[in-house]
């Protein structure tokens, strides 16, 4: 907030992230100043640049409030850039500008009740705390926040969620799902929304969410939406009773299933475009992706509201339901979300083939434990006996913690001695 007050846009940095890719954010954007807590300042002992220590610097500067007429702002300057996975090994800075964030903000009024006390779950560096933070304080409602180590307490979420009395929380389904199986509904008078977001919902999750709360008193929502649209672009209410979907898009956007750029018919499936208010500006230094992923609109109508120029390019494959909702499919491509975060497999595949002694690498994903979840098949240069695979493996995904975020590591590394190939190669 004191960023964006002073005229700044933010980048935030998740200082649990490997040293190595902070330092590749940081050089990418071009930063001037790293604002940071003592506690995380060890994320950033490689960095030459201006910090400021919030824990130590604040005292030294001014209060002062500076005024508009000094910042010059206006809609289109950036406000914040977020950096997700991409398939080149390194992450790429999605930059969203003012205008957007304000009409994404505002679309979550037209949506949700009023929030009293919503939760915040998700990592700063997670465009989903864009969601929590600012509809929050724009609505004078209160905001809680977890420490990053109760994040993924699910008996910690529950109890705060009954101390603070919170109306609204946004997380991703399989954490939702652990959740639900410790709460108790009685205990949560003043819960009014479950937003789940972030990686399919399962029908599953939903049976579960109305046997807790059968009187309805809780809506189920499912969001969906890229970095690129900033934060959402669709949202359905889920029934028991009714396929899971993502639902129909928010005030201001405009949605496109084709192929070959071309509109399919009503219920097959297509790629999904989005178009209308709040697309990205772009990638950051990546003007040839840029001009991939957005491109111009076929069918755009000067006339027509929420049609706009440019449609992002979604890798999504959806379809229409009869009532109109969009059911997501999965993805062109073999990008996936895992925990709410969007990884490259291929991202996944070099780091693990960089390893010393890795000859090729396979990255997929297998649900383990009710979560979708990487499982890396490596082999290896040279023969190996089995009584060193363990040794080996245990080896390689220690390393590639220290390089990749820890969801972009595979829960699971097995040995394989060779490819089956088909007759094509």
């Amino acid at each position: 907030l004191g960023i964006l007050k002073a005229g700044g846009a933010y980048v935030p940095l998740d200082p649990s992230y490997p040293k190595e890719r902070l330092a590749y954010m940081i050089e990418d954007a071009d930063l001037s100043t790293v604002v940071t807590h003592s506690i995380a300042k060890e994320a950033l002992s490689d960095y030459s640049g201006h910090i400021v220590d919030l824990d130590v610097d604040c005292a030294n500067y001014s209060t002062d409030n500076l005024a508009k007429s000094v910042l010059g702002l206006h809609s289109a300057h950036l406000a914040y850039m977020i950096y997700t996975s991409g398939s080149t090994g390194k992450p790429k800075g999605v930059m969203i500008e003012h205008e957007s964030l304000v009409y994404s903000t505002e679309c979550r009024f037209e949506i949700y009740d009023d929030f009293s006390s919503f939760l915040l779950l998700s990592s700063m560096s997670f465009d989903s705390s864009v969601a929590g933070i600012f509809s929050t304080l724009c609505s004078g409602a209160k905001l809680c926040l977890l420490s990053a180590q109760n994040k993924s307490n699910t008996s910690y979420i529950v109890e705060q969620l009954q101390t603070h009395a919170i109306s609204h929380f946004l997380m991703v389904p399989s954490l939702y799902d652990l959740i639900l199986n410790e709460v108790d509904s009685s205990l949560l008078p003043a819960l009014r929304g479950a937003i789940v977001a972030g990686e399919s919902c399962s029908k599953n999750v939903v049976e579960k969410h109305y046997e807790k709360f059968p009187d309805q008193q809780v809506t189920l929502f499912n969001e969906y939406g890229p970095t690129e649209a900033t934060v959402w672009s669709t949202v359905a209410v889920l029934n028991c009773d009714e396929t899971v979907s993502i639902g129909q898009g928010i005030p201001g956007k405009s949605l496109f299933v084709m192929q070959n750029n071309t509109l399919v018919p009503f219920g097959v499936v297509g790629e999904l475009y989005i178009g209308g208010t709040g697309l990205a500006r772009g990638y950051l230094n990546c003007p040839e992706l840029t001009a991939e992923k957005f491109i111009e609109n076929p069918y755009y109508d000067a006339q027509k509201p929420n049609s706009s120029k440019r449609l992002y390019q979604t890798g999504d494959l959806v379809r229409y339901l009869p009532n109109g909702d969009v059911e997501f499919i999965g993805r062109v491509d073999d990008q996936v979300k895992i925990r709410g975060y969007r990884v490259e497999l291929g991202e996944v595949e070099k780091y693990l083939m960089l390893e010393t002694g890795v000859e090729s690498a396979l990255v997929v994903t297998k649900e383990l434990a009710g979560s979708q979840q990487l499982v890396g098949y490596v082999k290896s240069c040279d023969a190996l006996d089995g009584a060193i695979h363990a040794e080996f493996l245990s080896g390689i995904k220690t390393s590639l913690s220290e390089k990749a975020p820890d969801y972009m590591v595979p829960s699971v590394l097995m040995m394989v001695s060779e490819w089956p190939l088909t007759p094509n190669g």
